[in-house]
């Protein structure tokens, strides 16, 4: 789901949520956040991105996997942070 929401300086705020199965394998990540870079990049909006990512143990704050992840979950982690 996507809302815009206009500003007074002229400029719109992209608001997204997105929900990913825990069995969506990485790549599936990767490519939504690589066509939603691609949307940022042709229309310079600014956006925020909310959801449930299903990656278990990840440390939102520092951006970091912890070393016990399982392999796949490794590659979801770095779908979402390159």
């Amino acid at each position: 789901m996507w809302v815009e929401v206009p500003s007074s300086e002229g400029f719109s705020l992209l608001i997204s949520n997105q929900y990913f199965a825990p069995d969506k394998i990485a790549d599936t990540l990767k490519g939504y956040f690589g066509y939603l870079e691609l949307v940022q990049t042709a229309h310079n909006f600014p956006f925020l991105r909310l959801g449930d990512f299903n990656v278990t143990l990840f440390d939102w704050k520092l951006g970091l996997s912890p070393a016990i992840s399982q392999y796949y979950d490794k590659l979801k982690y770095e779908a979402i942070f390159p």
